[in-house]
């Protein structure tokens, strides 16, 4: 925003105009303030005021922030509701961010209109559904509590119980700056939270993954699932394999083809896909599939399976070649309606198809299915789906 400190007015002019005229690709949310989280962060140029160079020195040098912060102008614009209603920031319990002599952490108090000052901050909301029924779990699967927490424009807690489920919430865990760094006349500043994850609202996941009865590491292992017969697939659509505590869209061990799944009176499509035994894991672990869609361009993550152990590899017998070349025809039988002339028609652990790319030409595509909806929709907060956190 406009700096210098006695443009105020024009700073909080420049937050309307923002909040007006930003907007965003996903219909769902379109407008900054319909997201369910808003983090906010910047050099916002809001200053200190009615104060002088010698008061703001003696006080960073005794480090008594709490008498600088009498003198914020956003600290007050907020407190009068002119500027950010209903967001929350963390305790200015640090230095000023600004404004520093270059390539040192010395302050430079040579111009009085650009006084040190917290020029640099974040600031978040939550918005809470009318009747938070929203069910929300943590990063690890965890339920964080019935409790909502947030903390205050003063760094404090507050909470409220809701009936119907837990409501999305924003847990502060730390809002600091970083006076090491010194290629600025700014200190960055940066905070941390801890996120309830809220669930798709859909009653049912639109894919549901069959718990593997026992998979075992070098042995050719049968990805069972359901799919809504309401949600469109296509023969882009893939599944991976990730490690547990997989952060993003290509950080898997292996994938394979999903299959677009037809027409059923029941509602659910019943659909597997094999993966053979050489893309299969070397070693032991816990692990977990996704579904990827190429149909859902801002949401490509359909289901999440619970975590499931991959047991260690166990000396192979012709029993498991029988077994293993079982698996390969009865997955090429369900989704492809004939018979496979060789086990070679399911190369790379991918279902039969036509037109089947090859093993670098799906890199490509995930990537295409992901990237057009920019970095943003590669990180872990794209997962949306109830099977998540069941």
């Amino acid at each position: 925003f406009c700096p210098h400190t006695e443009n105020l007015s024009v700073r909080n002019k420049e937050y309307f105009r923002t909040i007006s005229q930003l907007r965003f690709t996903d219909p769902d949310c379109q407008e900054l303030l319909e997201h369910q989280y808003v983090l906010w962060m910047g050099d916002f140029n809001y200053r200190l005021d009615k104060t002088n160079a010698d008061f703001i020195k003696a006080a960073i040098a005794q480090g008594k922030t709490e008498e600088l912060r009498q003198f914020d102008q956003l600290l007050r614009e907020k407190e009068l509701g002119y500027v950010y209603n209903d967001f929350n920031e963390g305790l200015l319990n640090f230095a000023p961010s600004y404004k520093f002599v270059m390539k040192t952490q010395e302050y430079d108090y040579s111009n009085p209109r650009r006084l040190p000052s917290w020029c640099d901050r974040i600031q978040w909301k939550v918005r809470h559904d009318d009747d938070g029924s929203v069910t929300v779990a943590d990063a690890n699967n965890a339920s964080l509590s019935s409790t909502s927490s947030s903390a205050t424009a003063g760094g404090h807690s507050s909470s409220s119980t809701t009936t119907g489920g837990i409501r999305p919430a924003l847990q502060l865990m730390h809002y600091t700056s970083h006076p090491a760094y010194i290629n600025s006349d700014h200190k960055p500043v940066s905070g941390s939270w801890l996120m309830a994850v809220p669930s798709r609202t859909t009653k049912v996941s639109p894919v549901t993954f069959m718990f593997p009865q026992a998979w075992t590491c070098g042995q050719s292992a049968l990805v069972e699932y359901e799919v809504d017969e309401l949600i469109t697939t296509s023969k882009w659509d893939w599944i991976a394999l990730c490690k547990a505590g997989w952060q993003w869209q290509k950080d898997f061990h292996t994938y394979v083809w999903a299959p677009p799944t037809l027409s059923a009176s029941s509602g659910r499509v019943s659909q597997s896909v094999c993966i053979e035994q050489q893309y299969m894991p070397a070693e032991g672990g816990d692990y977990q599939l996704v579904y990827y869609s190429a149909a859902y361009k801002h949401r490509p993550i359909l289901a999440v399976s619970h975590t499931f152990s991959i047991l260690p590899v166990r000396k192979t017998s012709s029993s498991d070649g029988d077994a293993t070349e079982s698996l390969l025809r009865k997955s090429a039988v369900q989704h492809s309606g004939r018979q496979p002339g060789s086990t070679a028609e399911l190369a790379a652990g991918r279902p039969m198809m036509d037109a089947e790319p090859s093993h670098a030409r799906l890199t490509a595509a995930a990537d295409g299915v992901l990237a057009a909806d920019g970095p943003d929709h590669r990180s872990r907060g794209s997962i949306s789906v109830d099977s998540l956190l069941e």
